[in-house]
């Protein structure tokens, strides 16, 4: 996979994509990548950065991201500070897609969080199960799920860490924010994974398990919790 030295940190970005195109009559992408205020990537790359800095920052470049959409600032729950980084990851995706009036991800379920952890920890992009329409992200080098959001949302482009987007016209280019902002058969479940710099996500259309009492219950909190 393509490179990209972002400060001092290497940072990667992969994604996947079911072969049933789940992508497919998404939200239309920005005309250009938005990069990264300095100040963010001080605090959310530098060692003397600080996780409240960090967070901060890149809330302030979502905004900034979303004032261009036409959109309001991105709602998060309260206590979002306390919640694991992959309870952070379901909401702030959620968030994005509610925003745009697309059905949120009810919740993350122990089956597919096992395969997006899996996927953390040997860095890559975590694998949908077979039979559903799915889509994963994977970043390596950023530990803050705000940060990794705005890289994968607005930074995807062509000349962006996207290594599926070396030049224009690739189909991978602004691969990661299409699955965020799939439109899934609902319900949309979701897993998400950390190991240290490694962040994942794995979004499944129509994942019937989740709906089924004592087969694949959500965990807690879910979506219906988080919301703001």
């Amino acid at each position: 996979m393509l490179r990209r030295l972002l400060a001092t940190t290497l940072l990667s970005a992969g994604l996947a994509l079911a072969i049933a195109s789940a992508a497919a009559g998404n939200l239309a992408n920005p005309s250009h990548n938005l990069a990264p205020s300095r100040g963010t990537l001080h605090a959310c790359l530098m060692p003397n950065g600080g996780r409240h800095s960090c967070e901060a920052h890149a809330r302030a470049d979502i905004a900034r991201a979303h004032r261009r959409e036409g959109l309001a600032p991105l709602s998060l729950p309260r206590g979002f500070a306390k919640l694991s980084r992959a309870e952070q990851l379901l909401a702030v995706s959620d968030g994005e897609r509610v925003q745009r009036g697309l059905a949120p991800a009810l919740g993350l379920t122990g089956q597919l969080d096992a395969a997006a952890h899996a996927a953390a920890i040997t860095e890559q992009d975590p694998l949908g199960p077979g039979d559903y329409s799915w889509g994963s992200n994977w970043v390596g080098g950023v530990r803050s799920p705000l940060f990794a959001d705005f890289l994968w949302m607005y930074d995807d482009g062509p000349g962006s860490g996207n290594s599926d987007c070396a030049r224009a016209g690739e189909p991978g280019c602004w691969g990661h924010r299409q699955n965020i902002l799939a439109r899934f058969e609902e319900p949309v479940a979701m897993g998400a994974g950390a190991h240290g710099t490694s962040l994942t996500e794995l979004f499944v259309g129509g994942y019937r398990p989740a709906l089924a009492e004592g087969s694949d219950p959500l965990l807690n909190p879910n979506w219906a919790q988080l919301a703001p």
